[in-house]
């Protein structure tokens, strides 16, 4: 294994994102839901994504371009999965149909041409002096135009959770949708410092960012659905 921990907390990532797909694979009585189905994809597409992060550290022996192509590779996971959470915000937030499918085909088609700038201008990750961490990718201008569509995202995604909680009852659900909203609203910051990390501080805060939002819905999804699942029943 070559820059371990890189290597280890995409690997605990990982893991996060599985514990949260388990926990939806076993809740078989909703197995029909078209929101449980958007979440079990959204899971799967952000496992995807951290799991082939980690693979070309675990298999290669140096970095190359080939560990370039897997960093392009994962960001295409990853947009695919902000497009999934995209789309479902605008679906709770926007009534008019032809409006969502505008918005969703223009964040995609943005999100998209920014991944393919990324395959358009590859480039060979560099290592840390201490051989730990990567810095995956170092053009700032091609890295923003990629993190522009977290933010977007992430923040539209916040912004309708938050909205919501106004119009929830159940105490526990307020409680759900308030932790979506703040893991929503905590993963761009992570997307921000660690794409295009110029310094070994960038990847502690993209890293830092990316653990607290992913608890946040690990939270929400686990935690709080049980608890409401065993009240329920």
């Amino acid at each position: 294994m070559i820059y371990p921990y890189t290597a280890t907390l995409h690997g605990v990532m990982a893991i996060l994102c599985l514990a949260s797909l388990t926990h939806l694979f076993r809740r078989k009585k909703y197995a029909a839901s078209e929101t449980v189905r958007a979440w079990f994809n959204w899971f799967l597409l952000f496992f995807l994504y951290n799991l082939i992060l980690a693979v070309p550290l675990v298999i290669l022996e140096k970095l190359d371009l080939r560990s370039g192509i897997f960093y392009n590779v994962a960001l295409a996971f990853l947009a695919l999965a902000v497009w999934q959470a995209f789309n479902i915000a605008i679906q709770i937030g926007i009534t008019d149909e032809k409006r969502r499918k505008a918005f969703s085909f223009l964040f995609i088609a943005g999100a998209s041409l920014a991944v393919l700038l990324h395959f358009a201008f590859p480039e060979i990750p560099t290592g840390t002096p201490n051989g730990k961490w990567v810095l995956w990718y170092s053009s700032q201008p091609i890295s923003l135009s990629y993190t522009f569509f977290m933010f977007v995202a992430g923040w539209t995604f916040a912004w309708v959770h938050f909205k919501g909680m106004t119009y929830l009852s159940s105490p526990l659900l307020r409680l759900r949708s308030l932790a979506f909203a703040l893991g929503a609203f905590v993963l761009p910051f992570s997307a921000f410092y660690y794409f295009g990390a110029q310094k070994l501080q960038h990847i502690y805060l993209g890293f830092s960012f990316s653990i607290i939002g992913l608890i946040f819905f690990a939270l929400g999804n686990m935690t709080i659905g049980v608890v409401k699942t065993g009240r329920e029943s």
